[in-house]
Order: C-alpha cells, then structure tokens, then sequence
C-alpha cells in the first residue's frame, strides 16, 4: 500500500504553496513574517512533565502549568509565539476528547501571542478551530489573521497516519496555516547516515505539502525538520547533539530552495536540570536556527530531551534569544552611524563618552542583559553572590507576582466553556 507521487504533482504543489505567511497575535497585530531569513523563537511544545516551582521535582503536569507557562511566555520579550508547553493527561473530570480543547483556552486566556499547538483527531481540531474563530471574530477573520498554528508530524519513515492526513486535509479547507514537520531519527526511525535521514525528511514534508496543495492550492504550508540522532549508548534521541543542528540546518536549506516557509528544531536540551548543559545545547541550538535561517523556532524551556518543561530554562533561552537577535541585526551603516564628523570633532587622544552621538545610539547599539552578570567581583559579593540559577529564579517569581495578561471578553470565554461543554456532554 505504498503510495507513489509523480514528480511534477510534487513541482506543482512546491509552486502553488504560498512563499510567504504572516501569523497575527490574539489581538489581530501582525507578529510574524515568515518569508526570506527571518526567524522567530519561541516557548513549548508537548512536554510531558514540569519541573515544580516550589519542590524541584518532575511531575505529572496540569492545567494550572500550563497558563502559568503561557503567562511566563508572555512575559518574556525575546519569546515571539507560545507553543503547547505541556501534555494534560485525561481524568474523569477532564475526558481525553476535551483535554486539548482545555489545553487550548488555558494557552488562550494566559498570553496575546501567536499559538502554536498539536492537535490529534479532526474532531478535536473542529472545537478548536470554532474557538479560535470566537476569539479572532469570525472564520473569515481567522483566515485572514491567523493567530493559530495547528502543527503536526508525520510518521517517519515515510508515513501518515489517518488523523494526521484528515487534520491536513481540514485545515487546508479552512485556509488556515499549518506545520507538518517530519521528526526522523537517525539511526532508528532514518538512516543513520545524516545525508539519508535528510532525505527521508524531505520525501515526508513533501508529502505533506502535496496532500495541502491538492485539497486547496495555495493552501499556506510551513514545511520543517525535527530530525535528530538516537544516542545509540541509550537508545534515547539526543536534541543536544552537533548532529541534530547538521539535520535541521541541511533540512532548512532544502526549505530555502523551495522558497517554502519553515520551522525547524532549536533550544532543547537533553540536560535533566537547569545547569551549564542546559545554557550550552540552548545556546547551540538557538544558534544553528539563527544561521540557517529558520522562520519559526519553538521548543525554549525544555529539559530533559522534550520531555519536560521547566519555566526557569525558558527564562534562561530568553536571555540568550536576547543575545542572538542583537548578534542578527549586524551593523547598520548609513551616514549617521559611520559617525565621521563625531570621529571628527573627537580627534585624536579624545574620548566619545561625552558626545550627544553616543547618547543618542547607545541604547540601539548595545544590548542589555537582564540575567548575565556584568559587574565587579566585589558589588557581586555585595548583592550577595548570586549565580545565574538563583537569578533565574528571582526574575521568574517577579513575572509571576507582577506580569498581568489581558483578559479575554467575558463572552468570549463563555463561547468557549460552551464550545467544550457541548463537546463534553456528546461524550456521556
């Protein structure tokens, strides 16, 4: 039952798929343009535990976690779209066919920006959608600024599944973007030859992007790579490794060709807890999604390769986003800032502290760490020697306690109970 695509349906779809998306926040501003070698970073996605704020411990996650990552997420300014943090499991209060939809309006009612979320059977994806419509002002409104980021994977190697194949096809009737991002790994679900896993990678996204543009040509397809490597002392996948960037950045550049917007893997660790690993595969990672190119980069804030969120590592891959995205804007270079007459009027032996040029640009032109330290060994003693954990910790209790989201409108959220109410009570 091998389904075979003839080449020139797979050219038509890479032509018919637009080059070009722009994602709206909550609120109907625009937020991201995702075209040329723009890249966005942001939280989540699909952790299965949290690391606790109080005890420490990796736990079961909630509800609860998950607004309280979103308000985290909302609050940092180098995050520029939330994915699903956390996984809830079903109770009998919380059924499994109304868990994402649950999932959906804490991320909601708790951050304006862009949402990035993974949905599993259309019926699911149907609430979801009619809630994001609620939200946004109609279906046409939704369609024409979208907020809502429905992201899948497909089977690798070489597969989809039913669910996966209906919610494609679903979402390129309703026009509305969406992300199907293979996830090989190498030596196990891909060759282990990094140059064969790149190509399973690529046959998968691009039949996804065949299956979207059939249904509904110009339907807007994000294409991706979640490749990586099974560290074959463990058997376990290894987000950390230099092989992992090599996947993702051959996987963007194939993108690139196509002129297809991207996303791609960045950020995790494979690091248990918040420690110098955790900064160094978040730096790496951030890094190889700068270089490369990539439109849109979740998965900052998570531990213990994917499989658990903590808020203390999203705060420190903020700082570090912060880092990369002034490392990004290079060196503007005009008649102001090549600052000549200032040379000038300086001249030799002189000191440009003084002068109205520097107090004019120096706010632009150098950026300002809120984590890093930067201080003398003897006012750090003095604020009493903190390392970057324990301020890690103080800049989260302090979003915790001051950062305020805007509510959604209170019929708004009644549209929504009721929306996953109904769903709830066809179950009984």
């Amino acid at each position: 039952d091998i389904v075979k695509i003839p080449r020139r349906v797979v050219e038509d779809a890479i032509e018919s798929a637009p080059k070009r998306i722009v994602i709206y926040d909550r609120e109907g501003r625009e937020s991201l343009l995702l075209e040329g070698k723009n890249t966005y970073f942001g939280m989540g996605i699909t952790g299965l535990h949290f690391r606790d704020l109080e005890s420490g411990e990796r736990r079961d996650a909630t509800l609860g976690d998950i607004g309280l990552a979103c308000r985290v997420g909302d609050a940092l300014p180098n995050l520029d779209l939330i994915a699903t943090p956390l996984v809830v499991k079903a109770t009998p209060e919380i059924p499994h066919k109304v868990v994402k939809q649950r999932e959906f309006e804490a991320m909601l009612s708790n951050t304006t920006k862009p949402l990035m979320l993974l949905v599993d059977y259309v019926p699911i994806l149907r609430d979801v959608l009619e809630m994001a419509t609620v939200v946004a002002g109609g279906a046409d409104a939704l369609r024409e600024r979208p907020f809502v980021l429905p992201y899948f994977n497909s089977v690798s190697p070489l597969g989809y599944n039913t669910d996966t194949l209906d919610n494609l096809l679903l979402l390129a009737e309703w026009g509305i973007p969406v992300i199907c991002s293979p996830a090989p790994m190498a030596g196990a679900t891909g060759p282990v030859t990094l140059a064969g896993t790149v190509v399973t990678a690529n046959a998968e996204a691009l039949g996804g992007l065949v299956i979207c543009q059939l249904k509904r040509p110009g339907a807007p397809f994000i294409t991706g790579s979640e490749a990586a490597i099974m560290y074959m002392r463990t058997a376990n996948i290894a987000f950390g490794a230099p092989e992992q960037g090599i996947l993702m950045m051959a996987a963007i550049e194939m993108a690139h060709y196509y002129g297809l917007p991207v996303v791609g893997l960045g950020c995790a660790t494979d690091s248990i807890g918040l420690d110098q690993q955790t900064a160094l595969e978040q730096m790496m990672g951030a890094y190889s999604c700068a270089l490369a190119g990539v439109h849109l980069v979740p998965f900052i804030g998570f531990l213990e390769t994917g499989l658990t969120f903590s808020p203390e590592a999203a705060i420190m891959g903020d700082e570090i986003i912060g880092m990369l995205k002034r490392i990004m804007r290079g060196v503007p270079v005009d008649d102001d800032t090549l600052a000549l007459d200032t040379i000038k009027s300086v001249g030799p032996g002189g000191n440009f502290l003084n002068t109205e040029h520097t107090l004019r640009h120096y706010k632009r032109e150098q950026w300002q760490p809120t984590l890093l330290c930067r201080t003398t060994f003897s006012s750090w003693v003095e604020g009493g020697s903190k390392l970057m954990g324990e301020r890690v910790k103080e800049k989260l209790a302090e979003i915790i306690r001051s950062h305020q989201v805007k509510p959604l409108p209170n019929d708004v959220k009644a549209q929504i109970s009721n929306i996953i109410e109904r769903r709830k009570q066809s179950l009984s």
